[in-house]
């Protein structure tokens, strides 16, 4: 399924609400770059979980996605971002089964990632963007609160912003991933 022009305007307004502390030039700019439009994604993800559980599905395959930058600024209060994470991943998963996590990390900051999931016992891969390729090609905003993006099946652009920066960052997206549900739901009959 394309992107859908209401979705589209949902998500714009979701993003205008959630982003209140940020310069509206900036949200506006964010929204025109992204939303509707596809990512350069990384490699797969690989096979070994950085948890002790095991991955369960492949998150590429999943209707819906996060896609979350782990960059260095994430990383200077790496246990509190993973406490965060651990709990959004598990409201997410518990809601929205077609849901998927991928998390990409900066080359420095990648060993550390990995061995913050195993001790949090998240089971998702961080991928490694060795060259920091995702990062400047997809050309991510420096600010950490537009940090993640939720993805649909066809890896385009449906919200941009981290919800660990912001609690309404998780409830608006969560509302997203509904409104495309019930719309590729009503497609899909």
């Amino acid at each position: 399924m394309g992107f859908n022009l209401k979705l589209c305007e949902y998500a714009a307004y979701a993003m205008y609400y959630v982003h209140d502390d940020t310069a509206i030039d900036e949200v506006a700019q964010v929204i025109r770059k992204y939303l509707g439009r596809d990512l350069l994604l990384p490699g797969k993800v690989p096979p070994k979980p950085s948890g002790r559980k095991p991955i369960t599905s492949d998150p590429w395959k999943k209707r819906n996605k996060i896609i979350a930058y782990l960059g260095t600024e994430e990383c200077k209060n790496c246990k509190n971002t993973l406490h965060k994470w651990k709990e959004i991943v598990k409201d997410g998963e518990m809601r929205h089964p077609d849901l998927g996590f991928v998390f990409v990390a900066h080359p420095d900051t990648h060993k550390q990632w990995v061995n913050e999931f195993s001790r949090a016992d998240i089971p998702h891969s961080v991928v490694c963007d060795y060259e920091d390729s995702f990062f400047k090609t997809n050309k991510i905003p420096e600010d950490p609160g537009f940090h993640a993006c939720l993805l649909d099946e066809t890896n385009t652009v449906m919200f941009v912003g981290s919800p660990i920066k912001n609690r309404k960052v998780w409830d608006e997206c969560k509302k997203v991933i509904a409104f495309s549900n019930q719309i590729n739901d009503k497609v899909e009959k």
